[in-house]
C-alpha cells in the first residue's frame, strides 16, 4: 500500500463538520462507515492501537504503534524534522490513572526515530475523562474539551514555530478544533496543523459506525 498525506478539503468537510476551510489537516488511512460489517484493515489497526493497557490483546496495541508510526515516517521526510514540533492530542486518562495511555507520544518519538523528533505533550488535561469512543451519546463538547486542556508551561520553551497536532483518528474534529484553539492563543504566530492516521468517512445513506473514536 502506497502511503501518502491526503487533505481534508472542501470536498470532504461534511464528514467533519468542526472543521473550518481553514484547517489545514492530512490523513492517511480512512474507513467507512459501512466498515462495522466488513473485517477493514484501517478500523481493526484503529482498535489496535486504542486498546487499553490492561486490556487482553495488549500485544496488537505494540505493533498498532510501530505500524503507525512507520506510516507516519513514510510520508513525511526526515528532513522536515527540524522545523516542526509534534504535539499529540492527550488521551482521556491523565497520567496519574491507572489505564493512562501514551500511545500517541510514543507514536510521535517513533516518527524518524533516529532524528530525535521535538515530541512535547504541551497540552494536558486537567482531570481524567471517559473515552470518546466509550460515550456514545454523552461527548465532551469542543467548550468542555477546551475547559478541561491546559498549557503545560513547562514545555514551551523554545517556543514552536510549526506545530503539527498528532492524532490515530478524526470523526467531527472537536477535539483537534479544542487544540488548536489553545494552542493557537499561547503560540498566535505559529502555524498548526493536523496529522491523522486514520480518518472516518461516511457513506451516504449508511447508519453511523458503532466503533467511536477519541476525535
Amino acid at each position: 500500500m502506497l502511503m501518502r498525506f491526503t487533505v481534508i478539503d472542501g470536498a470532504l468537510l461534511h464528514d467533519h463538520f468542526h472543521l473550518a476551510k481553514t484547517d489545514e489537516c492530512y490523513f492517511i488511512r480512512e474507513y467507512r462507515t459501512t466498515d462495522r460489517f466488513v473485517a477493514g484493515e484501517s478500523l481493526s489497526l484503529l482498535k489496535n492501537l486504542k486498546k487499553k493497557p490492561t486490556e487482553i490483546g495488549f500485544r496488537y496495541k505494540s505493533s498498532a504503534i510501530e505500524k503507525c508510526a512507520a506510516e507516519f515516517s513514510a510520508v513525511i521526510e526526515s528532513e522536515a524534522l527540524n522545523d516542526w514540533t509534534f504535539v499529540p492530542i492527550p488521551p482521556s486518562k491523565i497520567n496519574s490513572h491507572p489505564e493512562y495511555d501514551d500511545r500517541m507520544v510514543q507514536v510521535c518519538k517513533n516518527i524518524h526515530a533516529e532524528k530525535s523528533p521535538d515530541v512535547r505533550e504541551i497540552v494536558k488535561q486537567r482531570v481524567s475523562t471517559r473515552a470518546a469512543h466509550e460515550s456514545a451519546g454523552n461527548r465532551l463538547t469542543h467548550d468542555e474539551l477546551l475547559g478541561n486542556y491546559y498549557i503545560d508551561e513547562k514545555l514551551t520553551h523554545p517556543e514552536p514555530e510549526n506545530i503539527a497536532i498528532v492524532d490515530d483518528t478524526i470523526t467531527a474534529g472537536t477535539h483537534f478544533k479544542a487544540m488548536q484553539a489553545i494552542l493557537s492563543h499561547r503560540f498566535p504566530n505559529a502555524r498548526i496543523i493536523g496529522l491523522i492516521w486514520v480518518r472516518r468517512a461516511i457513506d451516504n445513506n449508511a447508519a453511523i459506525s458503532e466503533f467511536k473514536d477519541d476525535s
